[in-house]
């Protein structure tokens, strides 16, 4: 089974800094490096530059995926935040992750919305909340609740109690 998540933004596998990506990116790198162990074929499309392969994960660039002349083939496509990707793969499940609320204007605005109508889309949630918020107009053929989850990366996390004060305005 071949399966691609498309995760718009800029990190690949030999980023010197995985730990220190944002929620989105570290939830989609954990999930596809735990996919691949599995034994799944996981394709992580990311911006970068070069392929980087990694037993059954391989790391394309987003230009690469985005061509219609390439023979890649998927049967699930994981997309965060865009749905541009389910225009170029007509015969792949399609699964819009939604982290964040997605306004009609929004999606207008962001070209985002023809794409969201035409594709037989299945959105998965990240909490009951989010689902109830967004608009009906957008006819997801499925809609999943998955509750979201963090890394143990953000569990690391050292909050800064002894911060500098901040400088009071001075008036002249």
């Amino acid at each position: 089974m071949n399966i691609l998540f498309y995760c718009p933004f800029n990190f690949n596998l030999k980023s010197k800094f995985l730990n220190k990506l944002g929620g989105i990116e570290t939830l989609n790198l954990g999930i596809s490096k735990l996919l691949a162990e599995k034994g799944y074929k996981i394709y992580l499309s990311t911006d970068c530059k070069n392929t980087i392969k990694r037993k059954n994960l391989t790391n394309l660039p987003l230009n690469y995926v985005l061509t219609k002349n390439n023979k890649l083939k998927f049967d699930y496509i994981v997309s965060s935040n865009d749905a541009e990707i389910f225009n170029y793969y007509k015969f792949s499940r399609k699964i819009f992750w939604m982290h964040n609320t997605l306004s009609i204007e929004k999606a207008i605005r962001k070209k985002k919305f023809i794409s969201l109508l035409r594709n037989k889309i299945t959105a998965v949630f990240v909490s009951r909340y989010l689902m109830k918020v967004t608009s009906k107009f957008y006819l997801f053929n499925k809609k999943l609740v998955i509750p979201n989850f963090l890394s143990k990366e953000f569990e690391k996390i050292r909050i800064n109690y002894k911060r500098k004060k901040t400088m009071e305005r001075k008036s002249y």
